[in-house]
């Protein structure tokens, strides 16, 4: 009985798993990233630190989250933050021969073929990756950049293995809060079962526990030797 009165209630959100959703109806009734982001910012840092118990009673109150530097980044920042970054990486690897993305796309096949290369051999870090908006926007950009090439390319798509490849040998984040690690690890998860074909095999959700990891970028590895047998 408990269980069915908790799916009631969460179905009667609209969930939207993608970042970009522009297009969809994004009402009183949806949850998306953006607001479960919030909802991290607002929340997990105090259960954590305090217990969930005692930060319901103290939960407008911004306690962590200023001392460390918790803030949500929305996809109208990070977009063209990410843009900025990995456009520029594949334009730089034909050494100046193409001045825009668009340009490139209209090249030879054989330069469509390096630019996926490129992207497959691509590798992010966010050292402060929090719950994850710089890391999903990323890797929805090295998606879409995929499935545009392929498909200049003529070759074959399969969106769910482009996106497992790119969260398993691309995405890679550090972040000093355990919960900020669970959220994003949550929503890339999300971002790839998105694109899951239900008429398939059955597949596991892929290990990222060496992809995100708790620990402090300032810091670094302390005793490798330690951490090494820890594992």
């Amino acid at each position: 009985r408990e269980w069915k009165s908790i799916f009631k209630f969460l179905n009667q959100y609209h969930w939207i798993v993608d970042d970009d959703f522009e297009d969809v109806d994004d009402g009183e009734n949806s949850l998306t990233p953006e607001i479960l982001g919030h909802v991290y910012e607002r929340s997990v840092i105090e259960w954590e630190t305090a217990g969930f118990g005692n930060s319901i009673e103290s939960s407008d109150e911004p306690g962590e989250r200023k001392g460390k530097g918790v803030f949500y980044t929305p996809s109208w920042i990070t977009r063209p933050i990410c843009e900025g970054v990995v456009n520029p990486y594949i334009l730089d690897n034909f050494k100046n021969k193409y001045s825009t993305i668009l340009k490139l796309k209209k090249g030879p096949l054989i330069d469509l073929k390096k630019a996926i290369k490129f992207l497959d051999n691509v590798t992010v870090l966010d050292p402060a990756c929090g719950s994850g908006a710089f890391l999903v926007t990323v890797s929805e950009l090295i998606f879409r950049l995929k499935i545009e090439f392929l498909r200049l390319s003529g070759e074959k798509i399969d969106n769910y293995k482009i996106k497992l490849e790119i969260i398993t040998n691309n995405i890679f984040g550090v972040d000093i809060l355990r919960g900020a690690i669970e959220i994003a690890k949550l929503r890339l998860w999300l971002w790839l079962v998105s694109s899951y074909n239900v008429k398939g095999d059955v597949r596991p959700l892929p290990n990222i526990e060496y992809n995100l990891r708790v620990g402090d970028s300032l810091v670094g590895w302390l005793d490798e030797t330690i951490n090494h047998q820890s594992m």
